[in-house]
Formats: C-alpha cells, structure tokens, sequence
C-alpha cells in the first residue's frame, strides 16, 4: 500500500516560516511579496522549516507499514528535502519533485497509490484515488467529502484532515480487513 503525502504544508510548517518572514500575512498565497517567492529558491528556507510534530511522528510510527512516498513541487534539490526529512529522523525517504500541480495527480495515480494527501485546495480536481486535504485557513473555502462514481466503477472522496494522525483509525481498518 503507497500513501503520497505532500511536504509543505503538510509535514513542514511552511505558514510559520511565511510569517516569520512576512507578519502581516493574510493566509492568502495570491499577493505574497517578491522577496517571499525570492526565498522559495533558497535551500536555506527549506531546510530551515520546522516540522508539524503530530505529521512527522505519524510518518515514522507508519513507515514500516505503508510504502510513503513524498512529493512537493518544490523548485530546488530533492536533495535538499532528503536532507530535511533524515535531519528530523525520516531516514531513506522516496522523494519525487515535480513540474506541476497536475503531476502530483499523474504521480499518484502512476503509483497507484490509495492516496495524496496534499493543502493546496486547487489539487481538487477529479482523481481516482482518494485526497486528504490538509486543513489550514488558505483552504477552508473548499469543499470536502466529494464522492463521484468514475466510469470504471472507482470512487474519488475528499477529505479534510486537521492532521496526520486523523489517518490512523482509517488505516487501522485498511489493514484488519486484508
């Protein structure tokens, strides 16, 4: 079983560090300054991002038990994220960075994975396999718990989680019932 699980947002608290750096942040990702966007290049910021703690300890207890498989559309190094995720105890991660937002569907449907859990609400567009969008103020606009019967029968369902952990009891089941 593969669950693909975005970085930024979802196991980086990348809000903080956008705070940090601009305080009077409105959540919204639309009317950024330049300089923000500037620091999205530099390793430095995301190498300097602090964890989610409940997101990170999910992670590790689940590892053994589901292939994860991280994906972020970062525009650096997977390098730098490999680094990242070992500095705070995720040792061989898979990592893939993509192009687009598109991809990260492509990707996860490649995989064939159950499914991505992501923030950006934008990634709400249809897919075979379930999302778990990561809830923060940017994204409360969007609607979750959509189920659509695709033609070959499969089912996409959306699904607003306020962390990691809310995934445990749904895996718990997954793994009594095969």
């Amino acid at each position: 079983m593969r669950l693909v699980v975005d970085l930024d947002g979802v196991v980086t608290n990348t809000p903080k560090k956008i705070f940090q750096l601009y305080p009077q942040w409105d959540w919204s990702y639309d009317n950024l300054p330049n300089y923000i966007y500037d620091s999205f290049q530099n390793p430095e910021f995301y190498l300097s991002l602090e964890p989610i703690p409940s997101s990170l300890s999910f992670l590790l207890k689940w590892k053994k038990l589901i292939d994860i498989i991280f994906v972020s559309n970062r525009p650096i190094s997977t390098e730098v994220s490999k680094t990242w995720l070992e500095k705070h105890g995720y040792t061989n991660p898979v990592i893939h960075h993509v192009k687009s937002l598109e991809d990260k569907y492509s990707l996860t449907a490649e995989l064939k994975a159950i499914g991505l859990i992501d923030d950006a609400p934008h990634h709400l567009i249809p897919a075979p396999f379930i999302r778990f969008i990561y809830s923060w103020p940017y994204n409360l606009q969007y609607y979750t718990t959509i189920t659509e019967e695709f033609s070959e029968g499969k089912y996409q369902s959306v699904y607003r989680i306020y962390n990691l952990k809310d995934l445990e009891g749904a895996l718990v089941k997954y793994f009594q019932r095969v």
